[in-house]
């Protein structure tokens, strides 16, 4: 079977320090079973900001894997004009290689966002009778709306995107099946598609790669750095966007300080860069025990989770399961998060979690004061997270079982 996989928004495994994640994982295992895999990215990387390879370029990956890079214009920010620009750019550059005589595929899947360039794949594989699956990643353009001030300007932002809102809508519902990230993503993808959910439309959860080595003489720097291990260590590890940023576990640390006169009793360790980095940092520089890594490896990421004796997941509004959540739960790691969603219902379920409100500082530092100072909840809470991760989100299941789902789609074509 000849499968397209189209995402332009993750990490594209070029050398073996970039951690794969959902895009990744699935067309190693569809090339593992002898399907012919192409992968259809962007030339820019959203992460980190940078162009990793010339748009245009194709790359034989080890797993067989054929990866084409799309030329892009690259953006600094991550809710911006430039970045819309951007998508509907790459959007037309993969147009024009539909002209061209690919071989093709059985099957594609397009992932949205970006919700413009996987309106081309469903355009083009209407037109040629191939069933094609969406995989729901984000909520756009709703949170793009969502960005913008409340009142006039969010009013008008709206009215500007009908045209986009109606390309989500045709997308969705020609689609032989939705494919969500959780539930609740999928449930939201199914109500633009004006139907019940129906036995094509599955969820899989992300799940993350397995954690590699530890950069060891990056982790000898942190632990030089965190001292001789009188205090616990909470971490972030994720981006600096509008909706995933460490502020408010930096406002509840300041809140303690200035309650207390004192240090916190815990280390801080804060992993990721994005648009909202410089400025964080600058804004909490003199907070005591607060480290700050920058952008990481993943075997740096691994460093980090050793450390760690709590995960913090901070989410600005809505449903959400970042991916992050996912490396935690692998490493044993107890979570404090403030996403809405499947996540906090099985963390609640499961007992690996415990929840406070968007935004709620206070209430996260109530949280870290009271859990770091119970080891024997921790410890359960830690077993929790071992045993969900072990049976619920291991990417070995998760995309076995996507990739047993897709071959179900592409028979009954």
């Amino acid at each position: 079977m000849r499968v397209w996989l189209i995402q332009t928004g993750e990490p594209v495994p070029l050398s073996k320090s970039v951690k794969r994640i959902r895009t990744a994982l699935l067309a190693s295992e569809l090339a593992s079973r002898g399907h012919h895999v192409v992968w259809w990215a962007s030339s820019f990387d959203h992460g980190s900001r940078k162009f990793v390879a010339p748009g245009g370029s194709t790359h034989r990956m080890d797993d067989g894997v054929e990866l084409r890079l799309l030329p892009a214009l690259g953006y600094k920010n991550n809710v911006s004009l430039q970045r819309y620009i951007d998508h509907r750019y790459v959007a037309g550059r993969f147009r024009k290689e539909l002209k061209k005589d690919h071989l093709t595929p059985d099957l594609i899947v397009a992932a949205t966002p970006d919700y413009h360039i996987a309106a081309e794949a469903g355009d083009y594989a209407a037109k040629l009778g191939i069933p094609y699956v969406v995989d729901l990643r984000d909520v756009w353009p709703d949170s793009v709306v969502e960005a913008l001030p409340r009142g006039p300007v969010r009013m008008l932002g709206k009215i500007a995107l009908l045209g986009d809102f109606r390309k989500l809508r045709r997308t969705l519902q020609r689609a032989s099946g939705l494919v969500g990230m959780m539930q609740s993503m999928l449930d939201w993808g199914l109500g633009y598609a004006d139907r019940l959910q129906g036995p094509n439309d599955r969820v899989f959860y992300l799940g993350t790669e397995p954690l590699p080595k530890s950069d060891n003489l990056f982790l000898e720097e942190l632990k030089s750095k965190l001292g001789p291990g009188e205090y616990p260590t909470v971490i972030y590890v994720g981006t600096f966007g509008r909706f995933n940023h460490p502020e408010v576990l930096l406002s509840a640390v300041e809140q303690i300080c200035g309650e207390t006169s004192r240090r916190p009793p815990f280390n801080v360790i804060i992993g990721g860069e994005g648009d909202r980095y410089d400025s964080i940092r600058r804004k909490y520089a003199h907070l005591p025990g607060v480290h700050f890594t920058g952008w990481l490896t993943a075997p740096r990421i691994a460093a980090v989770l050793s450390t760690a004796d709590i995960g913090v997941v901070p989410w600005a509004s809505g449903i959400a399961f970042p991916n992050k959540a996912f490396s935690y739960l692998e490493a044993g790691l107890p979570l404090i998060h403030s996403a809405g969603g499947d996540l906090q219902q099985i963390g609640e379920e499961e007992g690996f979690a415990e929840f406070f409100e968007p935004g709620n500082a206070k209430m996260l530092g109530e949280h870290l004061l009271r859990l770091l100072k119970d080891p024997e909840t921790l410890r359960a809470m830690s077993k929790c997270a071992l045993q969900t991760y072990s049976l619920r989100f291991r990417s070995e299941a998760i995309y076995q079982d996507y990739a047993n789902y897709l071959e179900s789609i592409e028979n009954i074509r």
